[in-house]
């Protein structure tokens, strides 16, 4: 059984309890915005696997698929293809899209868009994405727009000093964030945050 977006327990409960009686050798595969749900669903820590972006050689796999139709584009669109790449970060649904809208299309038109998306997000992208940011309370979307700001590359307990000041519930202003994938701590315990949200920062 697969339930692609859950952000809300009682998407899951409406879906199977009292409805579906699974086999006890039955895989469920959830995926989702906020990782609390999980949680609160009873999912163990262990069972919770996070996606990391795709790696340059899958990134430009997944590309060619969606720009040419296939896995081998032509020589001469090589270097723009990893500029492209680049500019997606590995995300899946940028690529996709960055793909689908240059298909077909000449060298020429390629350099055009590289150029145009490095200021304006096409707006398949920054509808997907602010959905995250629209579920923001009003503390929670201070505390992002707080670190957009300010705070990327800085040490995560120095971000939860300063944003303490605030007077906002930073410890958990910063999990729900967290939770919903809108920041990020990396193995060195730098707060991060992917570039297509600091394009959507600017918008808040």
């Amino acid at each position: 059984v697969i339930l692609d977006d859950v952000d809300k327990v009682d998407q899951v409960d409406e879906l199977l309890l009292g409805r579906i009686v699974l086999h006890s050798n039955c895989l469920i595969l959830i995926t989702y915005r906020r990782k609390d749900v999980l949680k609160r669903l009873g999912v163990e820590e262990s069972s919770i696997h996070n996606l990391t972006d795709l790696s340059s050689e899958h990134s430009l796999e997944l590309f060619y698929l969606y720009s040419f139709n296939q896995a081998d584009p032509l020589p001469e669109f090589e270097s723009l293809a990893i500029k492209f790449i680049k500019s997606s970060s590995g995300l899946p649904l940028s690529l996709k899209v960055f793909g689908a809208l240059i298909n077909g299309e000449n060298a020429s038109y390629w350099e055009a868009h590289i150029d145009k998306i490095q200021h304006i997000l096409p707006e398949e992208i920054k509808k997907r994405l602010q959905i995250s940011c629209d579920a923001l309370d009003m503390e929670d979307r201070h505390i992002f727009l707080d670190i957009y700001l300010f705070l990327i590359g800085e040490d995560r307990d120095r971000v939860i000093r300063i944003c303490d000041g605030s007077g906002a519930n930073i410890l958990l202003g910063f999990r729900n964030l967290d939770s919903k994938r809108l920041v990020e701590v990396n193995s060195y315990n730098t707060v991060i945050m992917h570039d297509h949200l600091q394009d959507m920062g600017r918008d808040l």
